[in-house]
This record gives structure tokens, C-alpha cells and sequence, in this order.
């Protein structure tokens, strides 16, 4: 199962360098290879760094999703931070890694966990590559030749900005018609495994817990307890508190099997639109996603495989990034444009923008990670 798991990394790491190279080749052969290889360092060798991120999603201007992400690592040692933002909605993740110990929360939960770790769960690289396999190494070599093919007359459009320091900052323009072939059909590849056949009928709630609670009262004739209905909503509770609420828990879960059957009756009798549930129980059936959308725009996350059922493919990209004097990479900055066609047929922009930079390299530490008033999960 190991061997598995670290092919599946190899395999990442060979898409993630041709994606990346294939955006940001440039000039020059010997300034093609620096930047090739500052990559390779970053996720594959370095072992000391700190990472900061932001990117953010847009759909016909409207930006959708917003992630910052804050990373660092010091041998077998990291921390990580992340915080999410999408349809008003904002979830935060905290996780270290500490001398063999994983300790974690949701920013939103009132208990942390911690657990050891095996030795082979901790990697001194990025991605978990080991430089003493030999089928990953062939594997590495194998996606750099697929770079070095797919980028071909790319590294003509490089522009150097200039420098600042020993960081030397380059530019690299892309347009549709330059984009690589072999890459669109890999992003289509993409989209299709992760969407699948296209839909056009969905089934949305406005509170589905919230409905589920009400039901299961008016047909049982119990109360449930404001406590009660928080945890089992969040699912924000230790074992002690499942065993103590087991009884009632398990009659909730063989009560919500099968209490929504009558909006699956009526979903079925269209075969697009959305019907959309709201908070009373009272249904709203739309013709169109679309429709739907300009009533509840809030839910335009929600609809991301929606906008991309039909089809996708890159329209331009610009990459700028920073190489210093040590050949490491400080900084990457990229945008991507997108046209894609919903689900129904219709076309719309997308735009994907990534905002790297990387410091402190040779000089990172991790502290323990500060959990508040937070109670360790039983």
C-alpha cells in the first residue's frame, strides 16, 4: 500500500512540474533549466523553508473562493495554517507536526487532537519523495522529459522584469494559441474525473440539518436539545459525549435515511432545473440553474462542477516568479484564464490566480501549536 501511495505522490509531482513549467518556461536554455530546477528543489529536496500562499477562484468576475495558507517545514518537522472564504461561509485549519507527534483543530471547534506518527508519515521533502527509489527517480525523469517536449517554443516568450537583490524576476506570457495541446486534453482529462457526466437536476436545502431536526420532532413528538442539535450538526464532540447522547444519535440517523424521500419524488419528475428546499419545508422548483443562481447567489460555490460540466480549457496564462542567486525559487505569481461551458450548454470565464512566496530557507522553526482553551478530543 506504501508503494502505492508514494507512486500516487511521484505522479503529482510529474503534473504539477509540467503544469507549472509549461506556464513559466522561458528565455533562455540555461534559464529554463535554473527555473526547472528550483522547482524540483522546492518539492522534492529542500527540507527548510516557509511557504505563504494565497489564491482565489472567479466566475464571470465574481470571485468565489478564497484560500491563504501559510506553511512551514525544518526536516521532519511543520506546521501549516489555512483559512478558507467561499459563499460567506470561512473554515480554518491549524496542524503541526512536532518531534513525531501530529497535533490539529478546525478553527471553529472547541476540541484539538493529537496523535504519533510513524516515521514514514513524516517526510524531510514537501511531497514524499524518497531519492533512493529507483522507480521514483525514472518516474521524475520521465515527467521532466514530458516538460522539456510539451514546453517547446514556450521559452521564447519570457520577458526579464529586472532584479532586486540577487533575485532575478521574469515574466511569461502565454496565449491561447500557444497553449500546448497535450496540456487542454490533460485540464479535460481533469475536469471529466472530477466532475463526470454532466447534470442538469439538482436538489439544494437551505438548512438541511435544520429541516432534518424539525422533521424528526413533528413526527416523534420529542424535543431535541439546543446542545444536542449544535454538536450532532457540527459534529464538534469527543466520544465521551457520543456515548453519553449514543441512544438518541442512532435513532436520528435510522430516522434520517429516508425522511426527505418526498422531495426526491419530486425531483424526479423534471430532469433539469434545481429544486430547491427551503428552511420551512416549503420546495421552489426552477427551470434553470441558472435561474436559481440569480435568486440564491450565495450558492455559486456550491455550483463549481456546474460551470465546468461541460467543458474546460485554458485561454491564456501569465506567470511572473523570482529566482535568487542560489537558484532557489522566492517567489510565483500565476493567472489563468479559463473558458468553460456549464452543464446546460452555456459559456463562462474562469479565472484561477496563485500567489506564492517562499522564504526563511535554511533558517525555519517550528513551535508547538498554541490550542487555546481547546480540550484534547477523548
Amino acid at each position: 500500500m506504501k508503494s502505492k501511495r508514494r507512486l500516487g505522490i511521484c505522479l503529482a509531482v510529474g503534473i504539477l512540474v509540467l503544469a507549472v513549467s509549461a506556464a513559466a518556461a522561458f528565455g533562455s536554455v540555461n534559464g529554463y533549466a535554473r527555473y526547472k530546477q528550483a522547482v524540483k528543489d522546492l518539492l522534492l529536496r529542500e527540507d527548510n523553508f516557509t511557504v505563504q500562499a494565497q489564491t482565489h477562484l472567479s466566475v464571470d468576475g465574481e470571485r468565489l473562493l478564497s484560500v491563504q495558507m501559510d506553511y512551514a517545514k525544518a526536516g521532519l518537522n511543520s506546521a501549516y495554517h489555512s483559512r478558507e472564504d467561499h459563499g460567506g461561509e470561512s473554515h480554518q485549519e491549524y496542524r503541526t507536526v512536532l518531534d513525531g507527534v501530529r497535533t490539529r483543530f478546525a478553527g471553529d471547534s472547541s476540541f484539538y487532537s493529537c496523535e504519533s506518527i510513524e516515521r514514514e508519515e513524516a517526510f524531510s521533502n514537501l511531497l514524499g519523495y524518497d531519492v533512493d527509489n529507483e522507480m521514483e527517480r525514472r518516474l521524475v525523469d520521465f515527467a521532466e522529459t514530458a516538460v522539456d517536449l510539451v514546453v517547446g517554443e514556450l521559452k521564447n516568450n519570457v520577458v526579464q522584469l529586472g532584479t532586486e537583490g540577487d533575485e532575478t524576476i521574469y515574466q511569461v506570457r502565454v496565449a491561447r494559441s500557444q497553449i500546448p495541446t497535450l496540456l487542454n486534453a490533460g485540464l479535460s482529462l481533469f475536469v471529466y474525473d472530477n466532475v463526470g457526466v454532466p447534470v442538469s437536476r439538482f436538489l439544494t436545502y437551505e438548512d438541511e440539518i435544520g429541516l432534518l431536526f424539525q422533521r424528526y420532532e413533528a413526527v416523534t413528538g420529542e424535543t431535541l436539545p439546543e446542545e444536542f442539535r449544535a454538536k450532532y450538526a457540527s459534529g464538534d464532540y469527543d466520544d465521551a459525549w457520543y456515548q453519553a447522547n449514543r441512544r438518541l444519535i442512532e435513532r436520528l440517523d435510522t430516522f434520517s435515511t429516508d425522511w426527505n424521500a418526498p422531495y426526491w419524488t419530486l425531483f424526479e419528475k423534471k430532469d433539469q432545473g434545481v429544486l430547491y428546499v427551503k428552511a420551512d419545508g416549503s420546495v421552489q422548483d426552477y427551470d434553470t440553474v441558472q435561474a436559481f443562481l440569480t435568486d440564491h447567489p450565495e450558492q455559486k460555490y456550491h455550483y463549481l462542477e456546474y460551470y465546468m460540466g461541460g467543458s474546460a480549457a485554458l485561454c491564456d496564462v501569465v506567470c511572473t516568479f523570482r529566482v535568487n542567486g542560489a537558484g532557489k525559487l522566492t517567489a510565483n505569481q500565476i493567472q489563468a484564464n479559463l473558458k468553460t461551458t456549464d452543464s446546460a450548454g452555456g459559456s463562462h470565464a474562469m479565472q484561477m490566480v496563485l500567489d506564492l512566496t517562499i522564504t526563511d530557507y535554511g533558517t525555519t522553526t517550528v513551535a508547538p501549536l498554541d490550542v487555546g482553551d481547546r480540550v484534547m478530543r477523548s
